[in-house]
């Protein structure tokens, strides 16, 4: 039986921007659990939101080539509802905030969920103890 894992933002940006530090071992942590089921947060979608300019086809594309699934999955409506948000307040959603860190820990939590992938692993451990953490 396969673990379900969410997947912090963080890990995707690496490999989406291929970041020299940090890039390789996201991509090798997402490949070595590519057997599991491997999710995004709702508010991690939006948080990502930025770093595809606002193209939510290439963002979708970008996230099902990865072979993460959504935890739980937005209605077209919602999504594009999302991105005009996005689109009228181009700010960073938060993504590196620990706001949005606390949602990530509260899905894994009330979804029991098998842990999270992340490059936060002191944040989770400290707030989110009984959460396994897998980082790169």
């Amino acid at each position: 039986m396969h673990g379900s894992y969410l997947v912090e933002p963080r890990i995707v940006t690496d490999v989406l921007e291929g970041d020299p530090v940090w890039g390789v071992r996201s991509a090798a942590l997402l490949d070595a659990h590519r057997k599991d089921r491997l999710l995004i947060a709702p508010c991690s979608y939006l948080g990502l939101a930025e770093q595809f300019g606002g193209d939510m086809e290439r963002q979708d594309y970008f996230l099902m080539n990865l072979g993460l699934a959504f935890l739980d999955k937005p209605s077209l409506q919602l999504k594009q509802t999302l991105y005009a948000s996005y689109k009228r307040y181009p700010e960073p959603a938060g993504l590196f905030g620990t706001g949005h860190l606390f949602y990530i820990g509260y899905f894994a939590v009330t979804k029991n969920l098998d842990g999270i992938l992340t490059r936060c692993g002191d944040f989770f451990r400290t707030y989110f103890p009984n959460v396994p953490v897998l980082e790169p």
